[in-house]
């Protein structure tokens, strides 16, 4: 662990809980999510969640190893962080890929790098820390291979929620 200043230590007391219970909150919605079917409302609702609390995660993450928490918390704030936005994104997008799709690709990118880096760095002094990051890196180098190859086809066609014609809700009113 690196040394962290008073006035720091303080702020990551401060951040510590909100990281913690955002990662115990979005544990409740994802299992929900998961065992719903993917059209269903409580899968879109949960998943929401998880996706709102996995991003608090993360930023809360890489606030903290700002702070001087150990560097092995920006790899995974890094990866929490590419998996909510990735998913929130491939939820509200409509058309086209846009910027935004080919930032995460980047973001996620860098991830891979920054972590084989931090999993190289950390070997020596800590192997079971170096080979974590560096299975992190490999999946997230993984996720980047995926994201180039789905960049470069056209975006699939918007399949959202199926509605019921008008006519069939007001029947249900009746």
């Amino acid at each position: 662990m690196a040394f962290v200043p008073l006035q720091h230590h303080r702020q990551m007391v401060m951040l510590l809980p909100i990281h913690v219970v955002a990662g115990d909150v979005a544990l409740v919605p994802v299992s929900i999510a998961l065992a719903k079917a993917k059209r269903a409302g409580a899968h879109h609702r949960t998943g929401m969640v998880f996706a709102v609390a996995m991003m608090v995660v993360a930023v809360t993450g890489i606030c903290m190893v700002l702070l001087g928490a150990d560097v092995f918390l920006s790899g995974i704030s890094l990866f929490s962080g590419y998996l909510a936005a990735s998913s929130w994104r491939d939820i509200r997008r409509r058309g086209a890929w846009s910027a935004t799709d080919r930032l995460l690709a980047v973001f996620i990118g860098i991830s891979a790098v920054v972590m084989a880096g931090i999993g190289l760095a950390r070997l020596g002094d800590d192997p079971t820390i170096g080979i974590t990051m560096l299975v992190f890196a490999g999946i997230a180098a993984g996720l980047t291979t995926f994201d180039v190859v789905r960049l470069s086809r056209p975006a699939p066609s918007f399949r959202g929620p199926r509605r019921r014609p008008p006519d069939q809700d007001a029947g249900r009113r009746a």
